[in-house]
C-alpha cells in the first residue's frame, strides 16, 4: 500500500489520483525560497528544473526538496523512497496547453503503485496553468513509457472533454496521481509565473526502473535518482542507461504507445464506466 489510510488507497486505485492538504505555511515558504535562490531568472514557457543547468546542482536540489517534504509526506504515506524532486515553472502568458499524456514508468506497475505529487506553491486553477486529468484512465491500457518507448499524447477533443476534471487547488495542496493517469495542464493566461514542486515517490521496497526499447524487446534497468538526473537528456534521445545493473527483459506485450491515439482512447471512455472524479478525491 502506498498510503497509510485504506480509503486513500482505494480512491487512488480507482480514480488514479487524490488531493491532499500536504504542506504547511513554513514548508511552502521554504520551497518558494529554494526556488528563487536557484532560479532567479524569469521563466518562459514550460520549464522543468531537472532539465535546466548542471546535473549535480539538480541532484543537490532533489535532496534538499526531499528533506523539506519528508515530514509532511510521512503523515500520509507508508515508507517510501524518492525518485525525482524538482520544480516546474510555467511562464506568464504561456499560451501552450500541455496535452493529455502519461508519464514515464518508474516502477513495475504490475506489482507496485508509485506517485507523482504535484504541489501548488500558489493558488492554481484553469486560468494560470492548472492540471487537468481523466479520472480512471490509468486503467485503460498496459503501457511501458520512457524516452525510447515514447509516451502517448491525446487531444482534448469534444468527445474527451466531458470526461476531464480540472481541480482548483490552494497553495500547499497537492494532486497525487499515478504516472499512468492521463493528465495535462492548461495555458497560463495570468501575468505571473505558475510554480509547482513535483515530487515523485515509490514504495520503499520497490526498485526504481527505467524501461528501454531495443528493437522489438523491452528491458527494465534498475536506476537511481542520481542516474536519472545525470542521464535524463540522453534518455529522452532513446539512449540506454549507463548503469552497473543488468537489464531484465520484460515478457509481457504492452500496447505500443505509438498505436495509442485519440480514437483508441475515446473508445475506452465510452466502453469503461468512469468513476466520479468529484467524489472522494479531495481530502480537505
Amino acid at each position: 500500500m502506498l498510503f497509510n489510510q485504506a480509503e486513500l488507497n482505494q480512491t487512488y486505485a480507482e480514480n488514479g489520483f487524490v488531493i491532499l492538504p500536504l504542506i504547511n505555511e513554513e514548508t511552502l515558504h521554504l520551497l518558494r525560497l529554494l526556488y528563487r535562490q536557484n532560479y532567479p531568472q524569469e521563466m518562459v514557457g514550460l520549464q522543468p528544473s531537472l532539465r535546466i543547468g548542471d546535473a549535480q546542482k539538480n541532484i543537490a536540489l532533489h535532496h534538499q526538496i526531499g528533506e523539506l517534504l519528508t515530514p509532511s509526506l510521512q503523515k500520509w504515506f507508508t515508507p517510501f523512497a524518492f525518485n525525482a524532486n524538482h520544480f516546474i515553472a510555467k511562464g506568464a502568458k504561456a499560451e501552450h496547453e500541455f496535452e493529455l499524456h502519461q508519464d514515464w514508468n518508474v516502477v513495475d506497475e504490475t506489482k507496485y503503485l508509485a506517485a507523482h505529487i504535484w504541489i501548488a506553491l500558489q493558488d492554481i486553477d484553469e486560468q494560470n496553468g492548472g492540471l487537468f486529468l481523466v479520472s480512471g484512465s490509468h486503467r485503460f491500457f498496459d503501457t511501458v513509457r520512457s524516452g525510447s518507448c515514447g509516451i502517448p499524447f491525446i487531444k482534448a477533443t469534444e468527445k474527451v472533454k466531458p470526461y476531464i476534471t480540472s481541480p482548483s487547488i490552494k497553495a500547499g495542496e497537492a494532486i497525487v496521481y499515478q504516472q499512468a493517469l492521463f493528465h495535462g495542464s492548461f495555458p497560463n493566461s495570468s501575468s505571473q509565473v505558475r510554480l509547482v514542486c513535483l515530487c515523485s515517490i515509490r514504495p520503499k521496497d520497490a526498485s526504481m526502473l527505467y524501461f528501454q526499447q531495443q528493437d522489438s524487446a523491452i528491458f527494465a534497468y534498475e536506476i537511481s535518482p542520481e542516474i536519472l538526473f545525470e542521464q535524463v537528456k540522453s534518455f529522452e534521445q532513446g539512449v540506454a542507461p549507463k548503469t552497473h545493473s543488468l537489464p531484465v527483459k520484460i515478457e509481457q506485450k504492452p500496447l505500443p504507445t505509438h498505436s495509442l491515439n485519440n480514437p483508441v482512447f475515446e473508445a475506452q471512455l465510452t466502453y469503461k464506466k468512469q468513476p466520479d472524479a468529484k467524489k472522494n478525491t479531495r481530502l480537505v
